[in-house]
């Protein structure tokens, strides 16, 4: 059964919606981290889900007051794929459609999308975090385990930058933790080259005009 959107109000100018709620968290503490104010972050309950769940979006209480919505997606195999299979969705519930990735509409609510990790390159929030760890002798760790598993044949994960992420977030304090509860613990450098165009993505969302 397909997980409907939150009801809960919206309260404030600007609204991101990531795909689940390790997106959720994640986001939430790169807004804090930069220091945005008046953004609302929301799990849209997964991909799958978000051609309904941007309808019943539309008709929360609050969404009247929305400035601008931004909408995240991972790119998984097909940027290109990712950002149409998003502006369907927005075209379903009778929202504004930007024509690029980053591009923020001129009809209001003002509609901004970001494919992850970036809107030409496959892959997925997991990649820019790993890239945030390049040149720290732990992905050195992370590599050579990941490596060894493969040469071994017991790496059976489709995703090798999932498994690369959950082997790093092992050697935290917490062991347990997921991408976004790394994030509220401070395990990414937000202010890493990696995270710049989410950065970028962040001020076009709230930018007047």
């Amino acid at each position: 059964m397909a997980k409907r959107w939150d009801p809960e109000t919206i309260d404030q100018d600007y609204l991101l919606v990531g795909e689940g709620i390790d997106e959720q968290k994640f986001f939430e503490s790169l807004v804090k981290h930069v220091g945005l104010r008046n953004i609302q972050v929301k799990a849209m309950g997964g991909r799958d889900q978000l051609r309904s769940n941007l309808d019943e979006l539309r008709k929360t209480p609050g969404f009247s007051r929305v400035r601008c919505l931004g909408v995240t997606r991972d790119a998984d195999d097909d940027p290109h794929g990712a950002f149409q299979s998003v502006c369907t969705a927005l075209q379903n519930a009778q929202l504004p459609v930007p024509t690029a990735p980053l591009e923020r509409t001129a009809r209001k609510p003002h509609v901004v999308v970001f494919i992850l990790p970036r809107p030409d390159q496959p892959g997925a929030i997991e990649d820019l975090c790993l890239e945030s760890l390049e040149q720290t002798p732990v992905i050195e760790c992370v590599e050579g385990y990941i490596e060894c598993l493969k040469d071994n044949a017991c790496l059976e994960c489709n995703s090798e930058s999932k498994a690369s992420v959950h082997t790093f977030l092992a050697s935290r304090r917490k062991p347990e933790w997921r991408l976004g509860e790394a994030a509220c613990g401070g395990c990414w450098d937000f202010d890493h080259e990696a995270f710049t165009q989410l950065r970028d993505f962040l001020a076009t969302l709230v930018s007047e005009g």
